[in-house]
């Protein structure tokens, strides 16, 4: 008999969920900051360059991560991304131009691709036989929850 909970019956899907809505959240952030930026350079045309260097950097990223056979477990591989993601997310704080904030937000983008489909996996493998698709479900509420979260104006 199945449970009502389906994949929430997992704690490492619980676990996975509440860390990917910070996730979720620092890339609505990104959405809302990299307009503001450009805007305040003089530049607002810019901000689509600016979130598509994110996206310029994690293709590298993906393809170097799915080449590579890692000796670290799986379950281990996540958060060394989640921390190099944190750093770079960190770092957007320091650039003074629009060309600075487009290598750092590259720079980032690397981990975006490997971290997002380290947690992919993760929710493959800790999701009970029978509930995969509703825990991909429950993982894409969490992250675009997150997103929502950063992105809702408050006024």
């Amino acid at each position: 008999m199945r449970n009502f909970l389906g994949p929430l019956v997992s704690p490492g899907m619980r676990t996975i969920l509440i860390v990917s809505i910070p996730i979720g959240a620092s890339f609505g952030v990104m959405d809302v900051t990299m307009p503001a930026f450009a805007e305040a350079e003089g530049i607002p045309a810019a901000a689509g360059v600016l979130i598509a260097a994110i996206s310029v950097g994690s293709i590298p990223g993906g393809l170097w991560y799915g080449a590579r056979r890692f000796s670290m477990p799986l379950s281990r591989q996540w958060a060394p991304f989640l921390g190099l993601t944190a750093v770079g997310l960190a770092s957007l704080a320091l650039p003074a131009t629009i060309p600075q904030m487009a290598v750092l937000l590259a720079l980032m983008g690397f981990t975006i691709a490997p971290g997002v489909t380290c947690a992919l996996l993760l929710v493959d493998r800790v999701a009970p036989a029978g509930t995969r698709t509703e825990a991909f479900t429950w993982w894409n509420t969490a992250i675009v929850g997150g997103l929502r979260a950063a992105t809702t104006s408050r006024a």
